[in-house]
């Protein structure tokens, strides 16, 4: 037996180690392979459903008699469940809402770059949009209460949109893409998820624009003005940040689906501009919203704490003292440059406050304070003096007004 030189064995071993690393990389980029196949496979629709799913699109972006009589039969639904303060009634108006149907037809016509889609989409979504304004503000014009829309939950709940209205636009147009282009998905049901974002909120914008009628025509609603503007203008703003969601989400569904035309093709450059479009819109909603909830959530800190104090406040004055009812906390209140008065800020100019709040020019918003005490011993002629002091120190400029009642001699009826 020849013993070989120790430096040739192990030159073999080498190659032979590298032999197998390279059987090793070619196996593994082989299942690679084959497992990126079968993704494409499974989340890539076929040449013939892309067609289908196309011209299904294609054909339901047309608003035809069907859409517009289902868009006013579901807006008037809606706009009788919010008056009534019924999530019940509002539910059954997203069910036969028909807005799925041009949504998703403009996402298709970005991915595609069809131009001709594109704006057939967005003209039927437009005058849906129009016919459900109007359709919500003649029925509600029909209802002597409206004008009591202020204490109604159901509406007072979509006119301050925020930036987790923005997730659930992007979740519906996500669900309408894939219910569209998968066919085991009933889309009738992304239809009503698409729905919940658009329905309700057109349907209280309806209601909004017919209150700024109304003051018009009634003087005595014109302390309302600001609040019914609110109305009009938060629903609608709440709309709007779904819409673009909505239509970004579906763009990014149609497109992971394979609709997305080739790069050489002249489609892929109105694709770019349309996507970068929609994207720019949502990211600008999506910081102006982060800045309102920011700003509710402030508001809501502001509103627990002055609470807190007038409480512990009361107790101080007598064990047996208490606040009547709910003490009125309202933090949108700014004051007159001469400082002589207090007055509710717009939402127009809320917004510009917010912007330079972050930006450290504007001045702090002062916190409207209204509570009714009753105790059994009068506060001395310094107790307003101290619990303004309290407030100041836990939430900043507040204008104060208190009101006591001694019960001592009150009498109580049983």
């Amino acid at each position: 037996m020849t013993n070989e030189p120790i430096s040739k064995k192990e030159n073999k071993t080498n190659l032979i180690q590298k032999a197998g690393n390279i059987v090793s990389k070619g196996n593994r980029t082989l299942i690679l392979d084959k497992t990126l196949k079968k993704l494409r496979e499974r989340v890539f629709l076929s040449e013939d459903r892309r067609r289908e799913v196309y011209y299904e699109v294609d054909t339901n972006a047309m608003g035809n008699a069907q859409y517009y009589v289902l868009t006013v039969l579901s807006c008037i639904i809606a706009t009788f469940g919010l008056l009534n303060n019924s999530a019940a009634v509002i539910i059954g108006a997203m069910i036969i809402a028909p807005l799925m149907n041009p949504v998703m037809g403009t996402a298709m016509g970005v991915v595609r770059g069809d131009v001709i889609l594109l704006a057939r989409s967005l003209k039927t979504l437009i005058m849906g949009v129009a016919v459900s304004i109007i359709v919500a503000c003649v029925t509600a014009s029909l209802i002597p209460t409206v004008t009591d829309s202020l204490n109604i939950s159901e509406i007072i709940g979509r006119i301050s949109p925020n930036i987790l209205d923005i997730g659930i636009g992007l979740a519906a147009g996500a669900a309408g893409a894939y219910a569209i282009s998968e066919k085991k998905v009933a889309s009738s049901l992304a239809g009503v998820a698409i729905a919940v974002s658009l329905i309700p909120p057109l349907a209280v914008t309806g209601i909004g624009l017919c209150l700024l009628f109304k003051t018009i025509k009634d003087p005595s609603l014109a302390q309302n003005l600001p609040s019914y503007f609110k109305i009009f203008s938060g629903s609608f703003a709440l709309c709007f940040a779904n819409l673009v969601a909505i239509n970004l989400a579906g763009i990014i569904v149609f497109t992971i689906f394979g609709f997305r035309v080739s790069p050489k093709s002249t489609g892929a450059r109105k694709f770019i501009v349309h996507f970068g479009l929609s994207l720019t819109l949502v990211a600008v909603m999506a910081l102006i919203l982060g800045l309102f909830y920011a700003d509710s959530l402030e508001s809501k800190r502001v509103v627990r704490d002055a609470t807190e104090v007038l409480k512990k406040e009361v107790k101080q004055l007598d064990s047996l003292a208490m606040i009547e009812g709910t003490p009125r906390i309202d933090p949108d209140y700014v004051r007159s440059k001469d400082g002589d008065e207090v007055r509710k800020e717009t939402p127009l100019r809320k917004f510009l406050d917010i912007l330079e709040i972050r930006s450290g020019k504007a001045a702090p918003r002062v916190t409207l304070v209204e509570a009714t005490i009753l105790s059994p011993r009068d506060p001395d002629e310094n107790y307003d003096f101290r619990l303004r002091a309290m407030l100041e120190e836990k939430i900043g400029p507040v204008d104060l007004t208190l009101r006591f009642v001694n019960t001592t001699n009150m009498k109580y009826e049983h």
